[in-house]
């Protein structure tokens, strides 16, 4: 009931009770003239009371609920966030990514190939020799999640520029082993490595997930590997390495195997990265 209506009400009581010649509301006499009854005003006063209580009550339990924390896409299971990068800030943050100048994939990793904008991570192929990277400085354990949400650019939907990666590393290398969850090999595939440095598990999931945004899942166990694409399984193997923890990579680099397209087309945009635990 709202409070015009309800001062309405109260304001019809008052008009009543002159009309009859008996005490207003604030009276402390409610017998009506010539021995009347009072209680049809008393019941009603009532009614406008229990009004404004269950009124009440009902607004603040229509207040805003408790959101669920957040879930990676596809792994089953309760998990809870061990930490999480939107890049929102201005620069990088130190105490979640560092830059070392590692040589991979033909070029070397350079600072200057890396930035933020927009709530983005923006890694740059800059030319044959240098390329933008980010390393955690977390590790990812087994019985862990890692996630990115992705934008790879290409020369169409289903093949990417260069030699893009979203991949874990061991610390050990290669003792702990290598999962690359979704790696720009011209199509963008998953693989492997042992601890061995072999090649155990490779595939690359159909579909056409180049120049849109999607996320790319690893939900690393003690003895396998499970990997999804917007929470659909795509990869599953079993591991044979260490069981140590790894570095997560994002990067960008070339391959003979194709040409090289450098600069603001093949760009590789990461919109955040989160990892989970139990």
């Amino acid at each position: 009931m709202s409070d015009e209506e309800t001062e309405r009400q109260w304001r019809e009581a008052v008009r009543k009770e002159k009309e009859n010649n008996r005490p207003g509301p604030y009276g402390g006499n409610y017998g009506g003239s010539e021995g009347g009854s009072g209680c049809p005003l008393i019941a009603l006063q009532f009614m406008v009371f229990l009004a404004l209580v269950v009124s009440l009550i009902a607004g603040c339990a229509a207040g805003p609920a408790e959101s669920m924390p957040v879930q990676p896409h596809g792994p089953s299971g309760f998990w809870t966030v061990a930490w999480r990068d939107d890049f929102n800030a201005a620069t990088l943050d130190p105490k979640k990514w560092t830059t070392p100048a590692w040589h991979i994939n033909n070029v070397t990793w350079s600072t200057k190939d890396r930035w933020l904008y927009g709530g983005r991570l923006v890694l740059n192929l800059s030319s044959s020799t240098s390329g933008g990277a980010v390393l955690s400085v977390n590790k990812l354990k087994p019985g862990m999640v890692a996630e990115a949400r992705i934008l790879f650019k290409g020369p169409d939907s289903s093949h990417a520029y260069n030699f893009p990666a979203w991949w874990a590393v061991g610390v050990k290398y290669p003792d702990s082993g290598e999962h690359d969850i979704a790696e720009g090999l011209g199509k963008l595939c998953i693989s492997y490595w042992s601890g061995a440095r072999i090649l155990a598990y490779k595939v690359c999931p159909a579909g056409n997930r180049v120049n849109t945004w999607h996320t790319y899942t690893l939900e690393r166990r003690d003895r396998s590997a499970l990997v999804y694409y917007d929470g659909i399984l795509v990869g599953r193997y079993a591991t044979s390495d260490d069981g140590g923890p790894e570095h997560l990579i994002l990067n960008v680099g070339w391959s003979p195997k194709r040409p090289i397209v450098t600069g603001k087309p093949s760009r590789m945009f990461v919109e955040s990265v989160t990892v989970w635990q139990h």
